[in-house]
């Protein structure tokens, strides 16, 4: 569930302007698609204890520069989402890994910083190598068929690296399993 509130006043974007409306409008979308994913991240953290939300050194204890980053964060076991606040520009940085941001589609390589400028429609949500990410159909509501017309959106892979993926329904029962295994410049997938 989302919510639309402060602590002490009521803040609600169609208060600020009709932009404001736009964007929430566009990031519930994105969230409401993400569901298969988000709900699969919540049934593994029931199961195995792992926050959904947790810090970058929780995934990457070998990499010594995730020790102290504290404007980004690992959202599930393959996104990783970065704060954006008020400033123009924000320095993030990429764990050893090669990532692809969500939104925009570009690849960036990890183990470095980069400087990113975003307006208010985008944001740094990167995608981890070898993954596999269920996106949903439905952008309207949170509780559907996550698995009924889902869309698996293939990141950068590795040749020889594997990747699975389990879709649950909203109960928590996994319907759907999907394996992927990367073979030279073609993939091989079964559903």
């Amino acid at each position: 569930t989302s919510r639309l509130h402060g602590s002490s006043s009521y803040r609600v974007p169609w208060l600020f302007d009709e932009e404001a409306c736009v964007v929430l409008k566009e990031f519930v979308n994105l969230k409401c698609r993400l569901m298969p994913y988000l709900y699969g991240q919540a049934v593994r953290a029931h199961e195995y204890g792992t926050p959904v939300l947790r810090p970058m050194f929780l995934d990457f204890p070998e990499d010594r520069a995730c020790d102290t980053l504290d404007r980004q964060y690992m959202f599930g076991s393959s996104l990783l989402a970065a704060l954006y606040l008020k400033n123009p520009a924000r320095w993030i940085i990429i764990c050893r890994r090669t990532w692809v941001n969500l939104i925009t589609g570009e690849t960036r390589e990890g183990g470095t910083w980069y400087r990113e400028v975003y307006d208010y429609h985008s944001m740094p949500l990167m995608v981890k190598e070898n993954t596999i990410l269920p996106v949903g159909k439905n952008d309207r509501e949170a509780e559907y068929d996550f698995a009924d017309g889902v869309t698996l959106l293939l990141s950068v892979f590795a040749d020889g690296k594997e990747a699975d993926v389990e879709i649950p329904d909203c109960r928590g029962k996994i319907v759907m399993k999907s394996p992927c295994r990367m073979q030279g410049r073609r993939d091989s997938c079964t559903y």
